[in-house]
């Protein structure tokens, strides 16, 4: 936006230029008068603008302070990357640029007096679109900082990102992939027995993989990649990422390919990593159960959230990362995802640390009893059923009101008959 401001300034005052007009005789505008009131006009304007910025970019540093606080840091990448903010900013800031660029062009020597009409009405014009975004901003901020529009951001990121990496749903004519699975686990066994050992060049998080890059590589050099972590885990230096299978003996082209191949950060990002977003609504739903901030309601929102992306992630085909050349050999393994996996990294630590809060464990056994109909594999649903075992468990063990464990017990009963109807 600042550099259109820029643009836009050069093609106003060219258009001034092409255009020279009398704008009392000729043309009426906005502004119609003389040099200087067209200096005063745009200088206003510019300090007006960049002191707006200022106050603007107070806010959102203090709004980002609350959000880290509340929400935990990990979702201020959510708030920096919000599109209404970087909008109020650039119109602030593009407009200061633009004002700033036609002042200097106008000129009040007599003789070789010049005003830029266009542009001085367009600069104020700009003044008027300022002032409608700050209504805006004004608006945005605390919309944005809500609990429940940060919980439903997060859990559209998540559902997207399910959507994306698994698009087949399960109960549309998915098909098994025992083949797929059988075939994997041969060579998986004989790159762990016969494999070279390819170390990470540097530590860091898995943002992405190229598996495409990989299968290319592999296929001209005849080889069978064995990836041993997936997007979203942690890579130590001179550590085992990968194994390798050849007949050639290449370690330095391998290493070299492999570890390009794998894009590592300082952060997890959500590019390929599925758990990111989980991640992101468990550490709400804990911080909301701490005791500094002890707001139960927020947590159980997280939890019903959460039950939306494993209910929709169980009713998917979870394809394996298994890559094939084009005579569906296979190439290139990846670390699979798995139901089992998401499930725990979304109800294990709010379990933990939930223990005793009568209204949390309820209602954790009752999402799983209404994710369960969503389910299509039996390996799903036994997993549901490990987890509903561990909530009741520490029901009876820290919940010492029989009403309250009572009503543990009915909603643990319930989950059972919902199973047991399921087959």
């Amino acid at each position: 936006m600042a550099m259109g401001a820029v643009f836009l300034a050069w093609f106003m005052i060219q258009l001034d230029r092409q255009w020279e007009i009398d704008p009392p005789v000729k043309i009426a505008l906005v502004y119609g008068g003389g040099p200087e009131g067209a200096r005063a006009v745009l200088s206003l304007v510019a300090s007006s603008m960049i002191t707006v910025a200022g106050v603007v970019f107070s806010i959102t540093i203090v709004a980002l302070t609350l959000a880290s606080q509340q929400f935990g840091p990990r979702l201020l990448r959510n708030f920096m990357k919000d599109r209404g903010n970087q909008i109020v900013l650039g119109t602030f800031i593009g407009t200061f640029l633009y004002c700033i660029l036609i002042l200097p062009n106008i000129v009040g020597q007599e003789g070789t007096k010049f005003v830029p009409y266009f542009s001085v009405n367009m600069g104020m014009l700009l003044a008027v679109n300022s002032l409608i975004v700050l209504i805006y901003f004004i608006h945005h901020i605390p919309a944005l900082m809500q609990v429940s529009t940060v919980i439903n951001e997060v859990t559209q990121q998540l559902l997207q990102t399910i959507r994306t990496f698994f698009p087949d749903e399960f109960n549309e004519g998915a098909t098994s992939n025992k083949p797929a699975l059988s075939q994997g686990e041969e060579l998986r066994k004989k790159i762990q027995s016969k494999g070279i050992n390819i170390a990470a060049n540097q530590s860091g998080y898995i943002q992405a993989i190229d598996y495409e890059g990989l299968l290319q590589h592999s296929i001209e050099h005849d080889l069978a990649i064995l990836i041993q972590f997936r997007p979203g885990h942690f890579l130590i230096k001179n550590s085992s990422v990968a194994q390798i299978l050849s007949d050639e003996d290449r370690p330095d082209l391998n290493n070299k390919i492999v570890n390009s191949a794998l894009f590592l950060g300082e952060k997890r990002t959500p590019t390929q990593d599925i758990e990111y977003a989980i991640s992101e609504l468990v550490e709400i739903a804990l911080r909301a159960l701490s005791p500094g901030i002890n707001d139960p309601r927020t947590a159980i929102n997280c939890i019903d959230r959460l039950s939306e992306g494993i209910a929709e992630l169980a009713s998917r085909k979870i394809s394996l990362p298994y890559f094939y050349d084009s005579d569906d050999k296979l190439r290139v393994m990846g670390q699979p995802q798995t139901f089992r996996s998401a499930i725990d990294q979304s109800f294990n630590e709010i379990r933990q640390i939930g223990r005793g809060n009568t209204a949390i464990c309820i209602r954790l056994l009752e999402v799983l009893k209404e994710i369960l109909p969503h389910t299509y594999r039996d390996t799903d649903r036994q997993a549901m059923h490990i987890h509903a075992d561990m909530i009741l468990r520490s029901c009876r063990d820290s919940i010492k009101e029989e009403c309250d464990l009572e009503q543990a017990e009915s909603r643990y009963q319930d989950f059972l008959q919902t199973l047991e109807s399921l087959g």
